[in-house]
């Protein structure tokens, strides 16, 4: 329904939009502004469209089984063979948000970390985490958002940059 409206509205705003240019072109006052204002509209509505359409489960998320940040199993279950994505975030971060909205919820990735061997643990810095900023101050990491990634490739840990991106995510959990 979304999808449908949205291509609808593209279309009516790039008619209108050929419309006045073809008007501008033979010699009508058309101000400049309105054809500015009319392509920010077409193009906006045809973004949200090819969103939309991605074809993806935007519900999948809602799958995924984060458990609480618990540093001190970290080894154990990289030692049992066992991936360890871990997502520190707040709602008050931007970047957090952003990160979660698109990367972490969409399909192709919470298909890639619902696999057997992925541990998935979370810290909501939204309030007072004491185990959260105890863990980041020893890693030397002053804020959110903080992704790593724990595996038998990279016990270690792989730090992610702060700023996801799909493909950066995807790379960062194929190399582990």
């Amino acid at each position: 329904m979304m999808a449908n409206m949205s291509w609808a509205l593209t279309g009516i705003f790039s008619i209108l939009l050929c419309l006045l240019v073809w008007q501008k072109i033979r010699g009508k006052q058309i101000p400049v502004f309105a054809l500015i204002m009319l392509g920010l509209f077409t193009l906006s509505f045809g973004l949200v469209a090819n969103f939309v359409n991605r074809g993806e489960d935007y519900t999948a998320w809602q799958r995924l089984q984060w458990q609480e940040l618990q540093p001190q199993r970290i080894d154990a279950l990289v030692a049992e063979g066992k991936t360890v994505v871990i997502d520190v975030t707040a709602d008050w971060c931007f970047a957090c948000r952003k990160n979660t909205v698109e990367v972490l919820r969409r399909e192709p990735v919470v298909e890639a970390l619902e696999a057997d061997n992925i541990v998935l643990m979370l810290a909501d810095m939204t309030r007072p985490h004491p185990v959260a900023e105890q863990y980041l101050t020893q890693r030397g990491i002053a804020s959110v958002p903080y992704n790593i990634i724990f595996s038998p490739a990279h016990p270690e840990g792989m730090e992610l940059p702060a700023e996801l991106t799909f493909h950066n995510f995807m790379a960062a959990l194929e190399a582990n």
